[in-house]
C-alpha cells in the first residue's frame, strides 16, 4: 500500500508525448480554393462559349440586314396559280407536323426522367456528405480518446518500470 503515492509520483513524472496536430481548417480551405478556382474556370468557359455563339449570330443575321430610306417602291402582286402538288405537300407536311408532336411528346418525358434521375442523385450525394462528416466527426472523436488512452498507458509504463527496476540503495543484501 505504501508503494501506490510512489507509483502516483512516478507516474506524474513522466512528460506527455506531443502528437502532430491536424490542421482542418486548412484542409476544408484548400478544398474550398480547389472548388473556386473550378467554378472560375467553368464561368470563363460560358462567357467565352456565350461570346462565340454572339459572333456566329451576328455573321449570320448582318449580312442579311437592308436598310432602305424613303418610302418602298410599289410592288406588283401577281396571284399565284394553284398548284396540284401543293395538295401532296400540304398533307405530307401534315403528317410530319403529327410525327414531329409525337416526337417532341417523347422527348419531355425522357427530360423529365433525366430531372427526375439528377434530384435522386443530388440527394444521394448530399446524404453521403452528411455520412463523411458524421465518419470524420467520429474519427476525430476516436483520435481524441486513443492519444488520452496512449498517454495513460505511456504514464503507467513508465511508472512501473520505475518501480520495479528502480536502483537499489548500496548496502542492501543482494
Amino acid at each position: 500500500m505504501s508503494d501506490f503515492p510512489e507509483v502516483r509520483r512516478a507516474l506524474d513524472a513522466v512528460p506527455v508525448p506531443r502528437l502532430s496536430p491536424v490542421d482542418v481548417a486548412a484542409i476544408y480551405r484548400a478544398a474550398a480554393d480547389a472548388h473556386a478556382r473550378s467554378a472560375r474556370r467553368w464561368k470563363r468557359v460560358a462567357v467565352g462559349v456565350g461570346a462565340l455563339a454572339a459572333s456566329f449570330l451576328a455573321f449570320a443575321v448582318l449580312p442579311k440586314i437592308e436598310v432602305r430610306w424613303g418610302d418602298p417602291p410599289p410592288v406588283a402582286v401577281v396571284e399565284p396559280k394553284p398548284d396540284p402538288r401543293v395538295a401532296a405537300l400540304i398533307d405530307e407536311q401534315r403528317k410530319l407536323f403529327v410525327l414531329l408532336r409525337d416526337s417532341n411528346a417523347r422527348h419531355a418525358d425522357l427530360q423529365d426522367l433525366l430531372l427526375t434521375l439528377a434530384r435522386d442523385v443530388a440527394d444521394r450525394d448530399g446524404s453521403q456528405k452528411r455520412q463523411l462528416a458524421e465518419l470524420a466527426a467520429k474519427l476525430r472523436e476516436f483520435e481524441t480518446v486513443t492519444a488520452q488512452q496512449f498517454r495513460e498507458s505511456e504514464r503507467t509504463n513508465t511508472a512501473l518500470y520505475n518501480v520495479v527496476f528502480a536502483a537499489k540503495p548500496k548496502g542492501d543484501q543482494p
